[in-house]
């Protein structure tokens, strides 16, 4: 009967990690960074009400690895917040003067960090090999 509630115990904690498709679900603190796939998802350890979720990328024009260009290029790429609007985002930031991310509902900002893999020049990077790396900061700390 003990190890039958410790079974129980435990995969109701894996079930609390994925939402109804099976996607991972990350709590996140300030100051801290998680790695996502598309599909993935984040909630706020403050308020899990306030999250969003790695839609996945829309264009990748970032300069392949073992290639010469003429500009670095960027990859940019979709987020939509738990009250369901859009964010078209790229990396890095248009503007190299800002940090690439955007504004939570409830003021906080999501720093976009980096997006992997990088192109090379040996081929294709699939939809499912992005991974979106961000992090929490508090919304009064947004300079």
């Amino acid at each position: 009967m003990k190890y039958c509630l410790i079974l129980a115990v435990a995969l109701v904690s894996l079930a609390s990690k994925c939402d109804k498709n099976g996607a991972a679900t990350y709590s996140l603190n300030y100051g801290e960074s998680a790695t996502l796939a598309p599909g993935e998802t984040v909630a706020t350890a403050a308020n899990p009400e306030v999250g969003f979720s790695f839609v996945g990328v829309t264009a990748e024009s970032r300069c392949p690895t073992g290639v010469n260009c003429v500009r670095a290029g960027e990859v940019k790429f979709q987020l939509i917040t738990n009250d369901g609007i859009t964010h078209d985002l790229q990396h890095p930031a248009p503007n190299p003067r800002e940090k690439a991310g955007f504004n939570l509902p409830n003021g906080d900002f999501v720093k976009i960090e980096k997006m992997d893999p990088y192109p090379s020049a040996e081929g294709q990077i699939a939809e499912g090999q992005y991974r979106l790396t961000v992090s929490l900061e508090a919304g009064d700390n947004r300079n």
